[in-house]
């Protein structure tokens, strides 16, 4: 099945998910999508009604400050470098491929 292909090779393992706040759209799509993920998949999924029921699961030592937390201010300016570097690589993989062949 496409769900098993994704979520056995998807090259990233989450121990868990947490959703704060999710709008009821959001809940409802789940419902629909849960019973064709995996069981640990779908044990994985956290639902919160609030930032308080997060705390009682998330230590606040590694949540950003934006969530309530300790850690400082989110950023993830190290993650779009990553991928930036990652995609000048392919582009340049790419034109040497087209150099070879033409």
């Amino acid at each position: 099945m496409v769900d098993d292909y994704f979520q056995d090779s998807f090259p990233l393992w989450f121990r868990s998910t947490h959703v704060v706040n999710a709008p009821r759209f959001f809940r409802l799509a789940y419902t629909i999508v849960r019973p064709m993920l995996a069981k640990a998949v779908q044990d994985s999924i956290i639902f919160h009604p609030d930032m308080e029921s997060l705390w009682a699961e998330v230590d606040k030592e590694i949540l950003p400050e934006e969530l309530g937390g300790a850690l400082g201010k989110f950023s993830n300016i190290e993650c779009r470098e990553a991928l930036e570097k990652i995609d000048n690589l392919l582009e340049e993989s790419k034109s040497l491929r087209r150099e070879v062949t033409s």
